[in-house]
């Protein structure tokens, strides 16, 4: 994925805020080192991109990888942090079952680029929403070429920071797809549970693993809400 995830959300708050997406390390048009990074790694490009800008702190939100990379600011950086927008997200490594299918899914990825077998099914999961899924599909084949095996090994091998958690204060609001078979409500009721200044989850019916991009109304008022309580 890339920011165009997020453009639902820029539209909606731009009047309001400052609002900024970028592209992680090999997603859209930000490119990797040769080396493996982490969560951690991209944590901190985050907070170099904020010291680029010149802003001194920010409510960080994330979907799914971008809510690793926002819980790890959070740890790294509180004073930086003003509150956290999570979206169908987790604390959790990635389980044995899932580190083993998905591990398969991205060998024949990097052998035969997103072809039809492996696309369609992953859109599926992320998207589920036929329209969007085939936009992205198209976006994915125009990309061909461009490895993402580092990226694969970050999302799978990534740290268990369970343990961390509570000690993330500030102001937190929880969203997930009823749907999503990415990250499981479990998942997401233990970071509402843990975190102490935390929402219960929202739940937003019908969405899959990325309501902001195909449920963006609900998803929309809950942010404009949250950001109002918070007077932010």
């Amino acid at each position: 994925m890339d920011s165009e995830m997020f453009a639902p959300q820029l539209r909606a708050l731009n009047p309001t805020h400052r609002v900024l997406a970028w592209d992680a390390r090999e997603h859209g048009d930000t490119e990797a080192p040769d080396t493996p990074f982490t969560y951690w790694d991209q944590a901190g490009d985050a907070l170099g991109l904020m010291d680029a800008l010149e802003i001194p702190s920010a409510v960080i939100g994330g979907m799914s990888q971008g809510g690793f990379i926002a819980l790890r600011m959070a740890l790294l950086a509180p004073e930086r942090v003003r509150a956290l927008i999570l979206i169908d997200t987790e604390a959790h490594p990635c389980s044995a079952p899932d580190r083993d299918s998905y591990r398969a899914l991205f060998a024949q990825w990097g052998l035969c680029g997103p072809v039809a077998d492996l696309a369609v099914p992953l859109a599926g999961q992320l998207i589920g929403e036929p329209a969007l899924e085939q936009v992205w599909i198209d976006r994915w084949r125009a990309r061909t070429g461009r490895s993402v095996q580092l990226a694969a090994r970050c999302l799978l091998d990534r740290d268990d920071i369970r343990e961390q958690i509570a000690a993330i204060t500030c102001p937190t609001l929880l969203i997930r797809g009823s749907e999503d078979r990415a990250i499981a409500a479990e998942q997401m009721h233990f970071l509402s549970e843990t975190m102490p200044n935390a929402t219960e989850v929202v739940t937003i019916t019908g969405a899959a693993h990325a309501p902001n991009l195909t449920h963006p109304g609900p998803v929309n008022d809950a942010i404009n809400s949250f950001l109002h309580e918070h007077r932010i």
